[in-house]
């Protein structure tokens, strides 16, 4: 039981909405097993990229399926999920937040490189182009 309510799914899914039928056209488990996808972006071609317990994904909607993925981070996530966060650069790179750390990946090898550790969350990308993250109370910048 979840926040007092019993669950209907084991594993997260990823949801394709219709708003103007107001209906799900498609629904797929980007990562089998998985407890939830916490972090979702848009790339340039229009697939949508997510992490979900570990592993970073893309999906592309024209086939309707997970093009991408490779376990990456450490598995954290609880009933609530986990804070990540997820900054596409460009065609080939992107940024995240997990496991209190911020990553460079690559996404065409889906590596990962750890930049600096230390409790790092709420990473965002600023009008400037820089990143920001917190580590507990304080602010962070990473300039480019």
């Amino acid at each position: 039981m979840r926040c007092g309510i019993e669950p209907t799914a084991t594993e997260a899914r990823l949801f394709v909405f219709d708003t103007k039928t107001r209906r799900v056209v498609r629904s797929v488990v980007p990562v089998p097993g998985a407890d939830s996808v916490n972090a979702l972006t848009v790339d340039a071609r229009g697939r949508v990229w997510g992490l979900a317990d570990g592993t970073l994904f893309a999906y592309d909607a024209r086939p309707g399926k997970v093009v991408k993925s490779r376990r990456i981070f450490p598995v954290q996530s609880s009933m609530y999920g986990q804070e990540r966060g997820l900054v596409l650069r460009d065609d080939r790179l992107a940024y995240a937040s997990m496991a209190g750390s911020l990553w460079r990946l690559n996404l065409r090898s889906l590596k990962g490189e750890r930049l600096t550790g230390g409790g790092v969350s709420h990473l965002i990308e600023g009008a400037d182009g820089d990143l920001y993250y917190t580590r507990g109370t304080k602010l962070y910048r990473w300039k480019f």
